[in-house]
């Protein structure tokens, strides 16, 4: 298959998924995975995930995770992070947020943060990984919603009420 249909299938199967037509985005990404694209492995690792398309199945989401990551896509990093997590193996999910944090996505130090504010011991650490995420620029090195999660949760941490939380927003506002 020729550059020019690889590129047209991803689309179409790119399509497929984000027009909720699971099953026939689970045969597209299926022949992509099997020519070996990466993207197309992550894809099917979050469809089998999800159970979109196909039955969940955490194995093969596992699989196809691990498929994507040999083939080079670094997403599929912090997917598989975040479907240790969602199956409780949070030892694994850590070494792979921190894998992917290391490569510079900086979402990956918010979910760390998340994991680690389970205990009063890790306010440290917790504080940490929110001030990697705020010393990113928002909408480039992190999503703005992430932003301002890690604002939030670095607030309440700090023992912020909802007033003071408040005049933050309206400070940003007036950087603006």
């Amino acid at each position: 298959m020729d550059s020019k249909a690889l590129e047209e299938l991803e689309l179409a199967a790119v399509m497929a998924e984000q027009e909720e037509r699971y099953e026939e985005a689970y045969s597209l990404f299926h022949q992509l995975a099997k020519m070996g694209n990466a993207y197309a492995m992550s894809a099917l690792a979050r469809l089998y995930e999800d159970g979109r398309g196909v039955k969940p199945d955490f194995n093969k989401a596992l699989w196809w995770a691990e498929q994507a990551i040999a083939g080079g896509n670094v997403t599929a990093i912090y997917n598989l992070a975040v479907t240790y997590r969602r199956i409780g193996n949070l030892r694994q999910a850590k070494g792979l947020f921190e894998r992917v944090l290391a490569l510079g996505e900086l979402s990956a130090a918010l979910d760390l943060a998340k994991m680690f504010m389970i205990s009063d011991k890790e306010t440290e650490t917790v504080r940490k990984y929110l001030n990697m995420v705020l010393l990113g620029t928002p909408q480039i090195d992190v999503s703005e919603d992430n932003f301002e999660e890690a604002e939030k949760l670095l607030a309440e941490l700090d023992g912020w009420g909802l007033d003071d939380m408040e005049a933050l927003d309206e400070h940003h506002r007036s950087d603006a």
